[in-house]
């Protein structure tokens, strides 16, 4: 199925809107026939706020979102907990109650397995390449980063059917992509425009994160709309960084904007580039990733776990530069 605006939209409002209202108001609400029955329906729910805090899209709406979350469902918790408080630790449940708590009970197994991966995503295998962060003034969140072969949610570059179609997957399998935020919390302007100078990172000087050789640069793609999501994958124009025996690759950057060109000695904190939307991409933002081998094609290689000034960047972290 061809990914579209509108199937990003409805994803965003489901998992991040609907969703957690249909929790909150069943918690709120409900009434428990026991304090088992009341235990089963928090059992039940808790995994996907875990999920939703820790794995959630949430530039879109505001990162202050996820806090909204915890909040709101503690709050339905403690309400519905005085509700049942003085109920019988047990009461008889008909068959279709047991079936419902059945199957509730499996997704929630399945539930905390997709959290037990989120947390093994945490990791990473081998050591890390140190490198600086590459924006200088504002906050920046990582919207998608970790170790993508634990947990798809956390950083779908691995997984991703295109990277997958491609033969990319061995190589970001840590690539990281960073947007900015505004003081609401949100990357752009708006909810998800199609205009991209309503993105904050749009046009964000990008700096060198390391010393080396600038292996590559490719700045013959224009501008994409947000979520156009035009094939084929590409990361647009990039520059590559030889860096000691790694090569760094940062993506989807300005057309006209690259300051380097292919044999240029660089230094760390030495401005690169502007942030564009040029490749296959979502909205404006950085793409970057550590390959152990490059041999002239974007994105070959295996992929290397990195730092960021001794922080291994996760999906929903924030980075904030004074």
């Amino acid at each position: 199925m061809r990914i579209t605006f509108y199937s990003s939209l409805t994803l965003v409002i489901a998992a991040h809107i609907i969703l957690p209202a249909i929790i909150f108001i069943w918690l709120w609400h409900s009434k428990s026939s026991s304090r088992f029955t009341w235990l089963v329906k928090i059992i039940s729910t808790a995994p996907a706020i875990v999920i939703l805090f820790l794995a959630g899209d949430w530039q879109q709406l505001t990162y202050y979102g996820r806090a909204a979350v915890v909040i709101l469902y503690a709050a339905a918790v403690i309400k519905s907990y005085r509700s049942s408080k003085n109920l019988p630790l047990y009461a008889r449940l008909v068959y279709v109650d047991w079936l419902l708590i059945l199957a509730g009970l499996c997704l929630t197994a399945y539930m905390i397995h997709t959290s037990v991966n989120i947390f093994e995503a945490y990791s990473y295998e081998g050591k890390p390449v140190d490198l600086d962060f590459p924006f200088k003034s504002g906050t920046y969140l990582i919207c998608f980063g970790g170790n993508g072969e634990k947990s798809a949610l956390i950083n779908y570059h691995y997984r991703f059917p295109l990277y997958a179609r491609s033969r990319l997957d061995p190589s970001v399998v840590y690539a990281v992509d960073i947007v900015k935020l505004n003081n609401l919390g949100k990357s752009s302007k708006g909810f998800m425009p199609k205009d991209q100078s309503m993105y904050d990172i749009y046009l964000d000087t990008v700096y060198s994160p390391c010393d080396g050789t600038v292996v590559s640069v490719q700045d013959m793609w224009k501008d994409e709309s947000p979520y156009a999501f035009n094939f084929p994958y590409n990361p647009g124009n990039s520059i590559v960084i030889k860096y000691e025996n790694v090569y760094i690759l940062m993506g989807h950057l300005e057309k006209g904007s690259i300051l380097v060109k292919q044999g240029d000695q660089v230094s760390k904190g030495q401005p690169l580039a502007k942030v564009g939307n040029s490749g296959w991409t979502t909205e404006p933002h950085l793409h970057i990733q550590a390959m152990r081998t490059y041999d002239g094609v974007d994105n070959e290689g295996k992929g290397l776990p990195f730092t960021f000034n001794g922080r291994f960047p996760i999906k929903n972290d924030l980075f904030i530069k004074p």
